[in-house]
């Protein structure tokens, strides 16, 4: 659900929790008299029928708060997103760069064998976790064995060509760790707001129901079909669907 659909459901909700606390002394005061017409022996008193009202309603507030509160920690951790994300991008940017230019190298001065031997195979890759690897595995290759130019009179040094991308792999390294922990975090949050919403969401169906059957059972129909939600006379409680995954890129 929507930060939008979370605000109109919590006025609606706090309509309701204004309209148990407004009318629970009327509805007590009515029902012990009901009660006293037929003498019913052992009933609740005004106090305890208005307090359990009133009980229903501080349930139901607590309950949204605790939704309204878990939205906005959703909503924190999404505004932490993009900045993590463009960094993970600055730094897969640089990397490729340098590994699409040190593979131009190599194929010019080593050879496809020497090519193949460091790890590149087809294009080099975009994904930022794909290129991690590879430009470790780059980094690797070429400090146990580095390519020899097979071009007569002239010297490459791999690790001179690579000079700059061990700093630049290890920034994407932590920068992909970094897109990971936002992630799961992302997830912890989204997963703490939909429980919230789907405990709200019942709690606001059950005080619905009980407010509109207190007020029938005292004579105050007209009263409960202008103050309460139609959710009163819905079937079950909305839930939210499972969160989409979140996005890799």
């Amino acid at each position: 659900m929507s930060s939008k659909q979370i605000l109109d459901e919590g006025k609606t909700a706090d309509g309701l929790i204004e309209a148990a606390r407004t009318h629970a002394a009327d509805i007590a005061s009515r029902r012990v008299a009901q009660y006293a017409s037929i003498k019913l022996k052992n009933a609740p008193t005004a106090a305890a029928i208005e307090s359990q009202i009133r009980l229903d309603a501080t349930l139901l507030e607590h309950t949204l708060a605790s939704l309204r509160r878990a939205d906005e920690v959703l909503a924190a951790e999404l505004g932490d997103d993009a900045a993590v994300f463009a960094a993970r991008d600055r730094y897969a940017a640089s990397v490729r760069s340098a590994l699409v230019g040190f593979r131009d190298l190599v194929l010019t001065n080593c050879g496809d064998a020497a090519v193949a031997a460091l790890g590149f195979v087809g294009e080099t890759p975009r994904d930022p976790v794909a290129l991690e690897a590879l430009g470790a595995s780059v980094l690797a290759g070429v400090e146990k064995s580095p390519p020899r130019s097979q071009r007569r009179g002239v010297r490459f040094d791999a690790k001179l060509a690579l000079e700059g991308v061990t700093a630049d792999v290890a920034a994407l390294a932590s920068a992909n760790a970094a897109v990971r922990k936002e992630k799961r975090e992302e997830q912890a949050a989204r997963s703490r707001r939909d429980e919230a919403w789907n405990t709200f969401s019942r709690e606001r169906v059950s005080a619905a129901r009980s407010l509109d059957a207190q007020l029938r059972a005292v004579g105050l129909d007209d009263l409960a079909d202008r103050l309460l939600p139609s959710i009163a006379a819905s079937g079950e409680p909305a839930t939210v669907p499972d969160p989409a995954p979140a996005p890799t890129g």
